[in-house]
């Protein structure tokens, strides 16, 4: 049994990194009220390989988000993708996003968003729909900041609109 066993051990364990699967997907995305410059600051969190595969599917089967070797029109890729399934109203009022950049960080890329000109704000409405569209399972745990006050929910294919109530 053992030595039927040992050579698909060794196989799966000599696998690249890449070619192996992750056992859960979710995602993080972060809005943050900042008084001061009365606007909302996003960060989304998203394994990058999911974020890529992702893209590939959608616009076109030659793009890169290797971190040491991202295509060059990554970044209008991301927008054009965060734009459709991102969507956020302040206050009853649909917003647009304005894309800041990604960084990565470890096997994750942390993506940048900001909503400028918001004087004040009590509610969010947030449909999140990030990487829905290729993989069944993804959930988006979504974090809402206004002082310190916090408000979570999370998003789901099936469930991906929610609304954060503020003080």
């Amino acid at each position: 049994m053992i030595k039927l066993l040992l050579p698909l051990l060794l196989f799966v364990n000599l696998q690249p990194d890449e070619a192996r699967l992750h056992d859960y997907y979710v995602g993080i995305t972060e809005l943050t009220y900042n008084t001061e410059k009365q606007r909302v600051e996003i960060i989304a969190r998203l394994f990058f390989d999911d974020l890529e595969n992702v893209l590939k599917e959608r616009y076109s089967s030659e793009l890169s988000l290797e971190p040491a070797n991202p295509s060059k029109d990554i970044d209008a890729y991301i927008e054009l993708y965060f734009s459709k399934k991102l969507k956020i109203s302040i206050d009853g009022k649909e917003k647009s996003m304005d894309y800041l950049g990604y960084k990565f960080e470890q096997d994750r890329i942390n993506i940048f968003l900001k909503i400028e000109n918001i004087p004040e704000l009590t509610e969010v409405k947030i449909q999140n729909l990030l990487l829905t569209d290729l993989f069944e399972d993804q959930q988006n745990i979504v974090h809402g900041f206004k002082n310190k006050q916090k408000r979570s929910v999370v998003s789901t294919k099936y469930d991906s609109e929610h609304l954060l109530k503020f003080d």
